[in-house]
């Protein structure tokens, strides 16, 4: 392990969700670093919550993110780009420009760090690394509060290939036995489709039977039941892994009552 850091987790063999879930189960702010070749993307959390994302891309910056959701046209993007490097906030230099309010600034940028940390969850390869620190250097920024669990469910709900998944949940013809507390659904934020797909998660039924019940596709309901998965909101089947376990015989004697 690089020294500093309290977690690291390859991607090819830990998927993010996982991941972040150990990550947050150190109970510690710090700096969640995601690296995949020259690539880097970095995500602040703290106190179980995500409050700030940044990334090495250009094309992840804020100015690049609002030209291509049509909020700026080139030549602001290109105006702002410009002044940026003398040290201005993007947000400072909008405001100033007429370009946008402040209100709309502060939606932005949440928009603009929720897309930077969906994009990791279709990372299938890289390096995750997580270092405890203070946050001090984000003190005049704007931040967000964005649940770790409820991050985790919505990021797998974004996960390119939910085949990887499926066999980390056991196959096809896995059981899943519900195991949630009331408290951990409330952190979990599910929506209605959501619930309604951890209600039919009963111990029996396979995976490939859950998955076909709706009300969402197939593959999306793969996807949030991996996220139970990690949440522990769901665990494997006591009952189904004692059915396909030894068959025990207990034999009658003399002293036992008819």
């Amino acid at each position: 392990m690089t020294h500093g850091a309290l977690y690291q987790a390859d991607l090819a063999e830990t998927p993010l969700p996982e991941a972040l879930r150990n990550i947050g189960a150190l109970r510690t702010s710090g700096v969640v670093e995601a690296r995949v070749d020259d690539v880097v993307k970095r995500l602040a959390l703290r106190d179980g919550y995500v409050v700030h994302a940044a990334s090495s891309v250009p094309e992840d910056w804020l100015g690049s993110y609002l030209y291509r959701q049509g909020r700026i046209s080139e030549s602001e993007h290109a105006a702002i780009g410009e002044r940026s490097r003398f040290s201005k906030k993007v947000g400072v230099l909008l405001v100033e420009r007429g370009l946008l309010q402040p209100p709309e600034i502060l939606a932005a940028i949440r928009q603009h760090t929720e897309a930077i940390v969906w994009s990791l969850f279709s990372w299938s390869r890289g390096k995750v690394e997580f270092r405890g620190a203070s946050l001090g250097s984000l003190t005049g920024r704007v931040l967000i509060q964005m649940p770790l669990a409820r991050l985790i469910v919505e990021g797998s709900r974004r996960v390119p290939d939910p085949r990887p998944l499926l066999q980390r949940l056991g196959g096809r013809d896995a059981r899943l036995e519900p195991s949630f507390r009331t408290e951990d659904l409330i952190a979990a934020g599910l929506e209605p489709d959501e619930r309604r797909i951890l209600e039919n998660v009963d111990g029996r039924r396979s995976l490939v039977e859950l998955c076909s019940m709706g009300p969402l596709q197939p593959a999306d309901t793969a996807r949030l039941l991996f996220s139970f998965r990690v949440l522990d909101l769901v665990r494997p089947s006591v009952a189904a892994s004692q059915k396909n376990g030894p068959i025990k015989i207990r034999l009658r004697t003399a002293g036992d009552e008819l």
